[in-house]
């Protein structure tokens, strides 16, 4: 079973990755919800290529990416049933 903080980073930490750093808000609240999204996070952007920090009143999602669209992202979330905006 995985340890989750609420600064979730899977294996390897998002910012040593080169690429666009796109950084959403999302409703996402608990590690359990992350873990759910994994799987899904991993094969969409890669596995260490993004991280939640659920401490944030805005609950972000950043992921590091020169692939990722910004609106496949949101879309990704909504079809788990979770909102997410880009940030600015």
């Amino acid at each position: 079973m995985l340890a989750y903080d609420t600064m979730f980073v899977p294996n390897s930490v998002a910012n040593s990755r080169k690429g666009l750093v796109l950084v959403f808000s999302t409703s996402v609240e608990s590690s359990i919800q992350v873990h759910h999204l994994t799987p899904f996070l991993n094969s969409f952007a890669g596995e260490g290529a993004w991280n939640f920090a659920l401490e944030d009143p805005d609950r972000i999602l950043r992921i590091v990416s020169e692939n990722v669209h910004p609106s496949d992202a949101i879309e990704l979330l909504r079809d788990h049933g979770y909102e997410c905006k880009e940030l600015e």
